[in-house]
């Protein structure tokens, strides 16, 4: 839609039945946009050049079932709340993807069914997770090479099922 006109702009129909759509800049400047279709489908637009598809990955690269996707503060990786499937250790975790090649290069297991939002630190060196099923909060650390990103600790939410999580503007409060 246009932002402006609140009119529809365009219809991509390459993309079957999508579902969320995330706005972010790729670590070399360019806007882009992350499409979840349903049927397990991702794909990254480039909305300067008619939404062309220039990446994506499926459920089957992800080794689960992925629901939402963001985009990390460098655009250099994206990371996908997924769902449990043989894939994961645990009942279910994150994904993250490599810009640069569209692979997975990690999955860390929050040990919940339903991991939901992910929000990043702004030096991305922690990153949080809302766990539905459990209704805690996931803390991941980042601060080192991707081998060693790994679960840290989880806190109870203080709310059933907490779907968003935003950080307040010094990042000394996490919201739910």
């Amino acid at each position: 839609a246009n932002a402006q006109t609140l009119k529809i702009d365009r219809i991509i129909s390459t993309l079957s039945m999508p579902h969320h759509a995330k706005c972010f800049t790729d670590s070399e400047g360019n806007a882009r946009v992350i499409a979840y279709c349903f049927r397990g489908q991702f794909a990254v637009l480039d909305p300067n050049d008619g939404n062309k598809v220039v990446g994506g990955w499926t459920n089957a690269d992800l080794l689960g079932s992925g629901y939402l996707a963001f985009a990390d503060p460098t655009g250099s990786y994206i990371w996908v709340s997924l769902r449990p499937s043989s894939g994961m250790d645990v009942s279910g975790g994150v994904a993250v993807v490599d810009v640069s090649n569209w692979r997975v290069v990690k999955r860390i297991a929050t040990e919940d069914k339903s991991p939901i939002w992910i929000e990043f630190t702004g030096d991305g060196k922690k990153v949080f997770v809302s766990n539905g099923h459990h209704s805690n909060i996931a803390e991941i650390t980042t601060d080192g090479p991707i081998p060693t990103w790994k679960l840290v600790r989880h806190t109870q939410a203080g709310t059933a099922g907490p779907y968003g999580l935003r950080l307040n503007w010094d990042e000394t409060q996490l919201w739910a």
